[in-house]
């Protein structure tokens, strides 16, 4: 896509202007605050429905609504239009939006080519057809994770690293639920070890209990037990009013385990744990360095763990040979000595902690069943409610150094098991009531009844290792498919980025080949973010603003965005918008960029803003934009805008004063444009001026040292075609040190600052019939330096710092200045 034809209507600092670039490039210059922006503003508006100026970090309450468009006007007068034209699509088309609906697009072409042209504005809202100032910022100056951000907006890879954040969400949620699974199975574990009496969990023990019980009712001996097969063969007991449960001899170990671990006895071991897990925990926290260590060493821990079999990092997947991030691994570890021994305390103590939480919850959880089937309403109300507390509790020993309580006011939280002050009462009156109400069982009732709780114990671990293997296969998945996503996109990512910083490198290589003709740059994904260093003259790499100068970093960065637009949607958008870019960069590697533009990006449609007027000169020069395609912004004023003046051919200028009879303002036109003309010739063919310590030279500097230097290449060259036997260029240059040699007499340019009727002073007392002899002699001069086809002015070609041609942009005119070696 390339913009035709601009119109713009009340939109921020223009009322009204018209430009018709003709998919060619444009440049407008003017001093700061002569309204340039706001062109980059109006185009931005039209092909996205937005302005990225007013949007994004430090805007505040600045909205497109209230500032989008002219102050003095309505926000339904602001409008802007184009026509523009698409490589795949025949005729022109137009477009146009209104500010005061943004989001609706008028698209005037026949129905098969709108759906084209909404795709490439669909594409547009990324915004990589504007780089400014700013921006650059973003691309060098930026965190990794900032960097990889912008970038990857603008490479339209946004839903990658959406889809990135969703596989570890999903990741991480199946860890979360992986870890309750696990807590599941060990509080299953820790009611059947209540059932059994036992205080350790083991298949044998369960084996055991299910035999004694099942003698009792006159069942074989069991050699594996099942919920299934565990009351098999057995007859249910005649008599079984039993209303809780469980018999007695299990009620009693029940609410002994409970006594047990609200007793004094307990209190007391789990207050000294307590102490030593503030301690350590108060001292991590309240050293900033020491609360990431532990975090990192955590994350070190933990990736020992995940370690694959191939060597590579389980975080982001960096290949290393296998054994050799293990051992460095654990040699963090070991440095880590005295952090690695409080984790390794904090962890001893937590699951100590933890298991008389498992112990505990698993006891309450039978007191409740036996509260609601005797119906004590209060009772079961308060167990309740303290089992809650504890699951309360097991969350904060899962993640001790962030969550643990360590507040003086909180010290009992952990000795008392956020045990009521009333639970002592309580667990009487249970044992009370279930005296009174439940009758001493026979041996085979009570038998019976041990293998009921025990079969709904085994349910309740079959259902919770069912619950674990799903949580596990759910982990295996998401770490799968997180780990190929990872994988995948840093393959596809990577050669992506490598083919950007190859190009950012040789992009700035020509900028600064002068000095940095070896640069390196890395540009590279780590993890999420993106690495970006540079090398600083064979120092080694280091981020781009770390040693280089301002004007370096915003070489960078224009180099690294236009290797970024060049891989943005080929033939869709041939658009680029540079927005006072060079604000920092020298006028040597300013103009050094004009080149680099012109010569490698010749299919883009560059609309160029710059306050300098050097810069705007240096790319008319460089053949970048022609004469009419350079736009002066001045005497702006908030009610008519800026006033815009084409860069008109000097001799048209100087014509249409002449033909007002106003020769002083003809004079002035002709002294100052030959005074601009001749500084960009004498730039062009490397002709030398004498040295002035105030840095200000006129036209009697210039013209005599571009003439000087013209002679000796036009020798140099008839040298190079003798030497060739080339006797066709040795004809031209011939023909045109001839042609010179005349214009220079009649010009007398030679005797400049010698003769002073050739001065403007002169010139502007002049009458017209004198004036037309000079402008038409000064008109011939300044052509022999100018290609008659292309129209831009001849310039010297080195290599190695040798002049090898004078040539101009189009190749039309290309003079040898090389002499063949002589054997």
């Amino acid at each position: 896509m390339k913009i035709f034809e601009l119109d713009i209507e009340n939109v921020r600092g223009i009322p009204n202007l018209s430009l018709r670039p003709g998919g060619k490039n444009l440049v407008v210059w003017g001093l700061n605050g002569s309204g340039k922006s706001a062109v980059v503003d109006a185009i931005d508006f039209l092909l996205t429905g937005h302005i990225s100026r007013l949007i994004g970090e430090g805007t505040g309450d600045i909205s497109l609504a209230k500032h989008g468009h002219h102050i003095l006007h309505k926000q339904e007068e602001a409008m802007v239009r184009a026509l523009i034209k698409l490589d795949l699509v025949k005729e022109p088309i137009e477009i146009k939006r209104h500010m005061d609906k943004p989001t609706d697009v008028e698209i005037n072409c026949e129905k098969d080519s709108k759906e084209f042209v909404e795709f490439v504005l669909w594409n547009a809202q990324r915004g990589q057809h504007v780089l400014a100032r700013r921006e650059i910022l973003k691309y060098i100056h930026s965190e990794a994770g900032n960097r990889a951000k912008r970038i990857q907006e603008l490479l339209n890879l946004s839903d990658i690293e959406s889809i990135r954040g969703a596989l570890v969400s999903v990741k991480h949620r199946a860890e979360e639920e992986n870890r309750t699974s696990q807590h599941g199975v060990k509080v299953a574990e820790a009611a059947i070890n209540q059932t059994v009496g036992e205080k350790s969990f083991s298949q044998q023990s369960i084996l055991d209990y299910s035999n004694k019980n099942r003698k009792t009712l006159g069942g074989n001996a069991l050699t594996k037990v099942t919920t299934i097969n565990i009351q098999k063969d057995i007859r249910k007991p005649a008599d079984s009013s039993n209303v809780i449960g469980m018999n007695s001899a299990q009620f009693d170990r029940v609410l002994e385990n409970v006594n047990s671990e609200i007793s004094p006895e307990q209190k007391e071991k789990r207050a000294i744990i307590d102490k030593k897990l503030r301690k350590i925990i108060q001292e991590i926290r309240s050293d900033k360095d020491s609360l990431k260590k532990s975090a990192r060493l955590q994350l070190t821990q933990a990736g020992i763990r995940l370690i694959d079999t191939d060597g590579s990092c389980p975080l982001c997947d960096t290949p290393w040979k296998p054994g050799e991030l293990l051992n460095y691994l654990k040699e963090k570890i070991k440095k880590g000595k005295q952090i690695a021994e409080n984790n390794e305390a904090i962890n001893e103590m937590c699951n100590e902690l933890s298991s008389h939480f498992e112990q505990l919850s698993s006891s309450l959880k039978t007191l409740i069943q036996a509260t609601a089937k005797i119906e004590l309403v209060q009772e079961k109300a308060l167990l309740v409610e303290w089992l809650k507390q504890l699951e309360g509790l097991s969350v904060l020993i899962n993640n001790p150094i962030e969550k643990y309580p360590i507040q003086e006011e909180e010290i009992d939280i952990i000795t008392n098991l956020k045990a009521s002050k009333k639970i002592d009462q309580v667990l009487v009156n249970i044992k009370k009531v279930v005296k009174e109400r439940v009758p001493d069982l026979t041996p085979e009732l009570s038998a019976w009844t041990s293998l009921v709780q025990l079969t709904e114990n085994l349910k309740a671990l079959e259902t919770a290792k069912v619950k674990l293997e799903q949580s596990n296969k759910y982990l295996k998945r998401a770490t799968i498919l997180h780990d190929s996503f990872h994988t995948a996109r840093d393959k596809i990512m990577g050669v992506l980025y490598d083919t950007v910083r190859d190009r950012f490198v040789e992009l700035y290589r020509q900028l600064h080949n002068e000095d940095e003709s070896k640069f390196t740059a890395v540009l590279k994904p780590v993890g999420p973010a993106l690495d970006f260093e540079v090398d600083f003259y064979n120092c080694g790499s280091h981020p781009p603003h770390a040693l280089h100068s301002e004007g370096h970093q915003d070489s960078m960065g224009i180099c690294l965005y236009l290797a970024l637009a060049e891989n943005l949607n080929k033939g869709l958008i041939n658009l680029i918008i540079l927005d006072d870019v060079v604000m920092s960069v020298d006028n040597e590697h300013r103009k050094k960029l004009c080149s680099l533009l012109s010569t490698s990006f010749p299919e883009k449609q560059f609309i160029i803003t710059t306050h300098d007027r050097t810069w705007a000169n240096q790319l008319k020069a460089e053949g970048l934009v022609k004469s009419n395609e350079l736009i002066e912004f001045n005497n702006w004023n908030i009610d008519t805008g800026p006033q815009v003046s084409y860069d008109v051919i000097l001799w048209d200028k100087i014509a249409e004063c002449l033909g007002k009879g106003d020769v002083p303002n003809a004079a002035f036109y002709l002294r100052r444009g030959l005074e601009s003309f001749f500084c960009e010739t004498c730039d062009s063919l490397e002709a030398s001026i004498k040295y002035n310590i105030q840095q200000k030279w006129e036209l009697g500097d210039w013209c005599p040292a571009v003439l000087k230097q013209y002679r000796n290449l036009v020798k140099q060259g008839k040298n190079a075609a003798n030497s060739w036997s080339d006797e066709e260029a040795l004809k031209k240059l011939d023909e045109r040190e001839k042609i010179s040699a005349a214009i220079f007499e009649t010009s007398q340019a030679e005797q400049w600052n010698i003769n002073e009727e050739v001065h403007y002073n002169s010139w502007k007392d002049s009458q017209k019939e004198d004036f037309y002899p000079v402008v038409e002699a000064f008109k011939d001069l300044c052509s022999l330096f100018e290609c008659s086809k292309c129209g831009c002015k001849l310039k010297v070609v080195s290599a190695d710092k040798e002049k090898t041609n004078v040539r101009c942009s189009c190749g039309n005119e290309n003079w040898n200045l090389t002499e063949k070696r002589k054997n």
